[in-house]
């Protein structure tokens, strides 16, 4: 033989072993603190959403007593105009009775 044929029919072979293990306690732990995290999660949210509901409801209410306020605000501007017109008829009558 060759040296280029040694080379090639030279192989070595290793036998590898392989262990899997798993730690149940280690898994359990870190399962009940993602579920404990996921609980607190849930209830932040659920309070999130029971603050956001009232301070929808509290700006129902506010726009409410805003279009109520409007309201009234154009009926006291309708009625200053008539009782300005009314003040101006009765100057102006008053002052026709006494240049009379």
């Amino acid at each position: 033989m060759n040296k280029t044929n040694m080379i090639n029919e030279i192989a070595t072979t290793y036998t590898l072993t392989t262990n899997t293990s798993t730690d149940e306690d280690a898994y359990n732990d870190a399962m009940n603190k993602y579920r404990y995290e996921q609980n607190q999660y849930d209830q932040k949210i659920q309070e999130i959403n029971s603050k956001l509901e009232i301070i929808q409801q509290q700006d129902k209410s506010l726009e409410l007593n805003l279009k109520q306020l409007d309201t009234e605000e154009n009926a006291i501007s309708t009625e200053m105009e008539a009782v300005k017109k009314v003040i101006s008829k009765n100057v102006e009558s008053s002052f026709k009775t006494f240049n009379a």
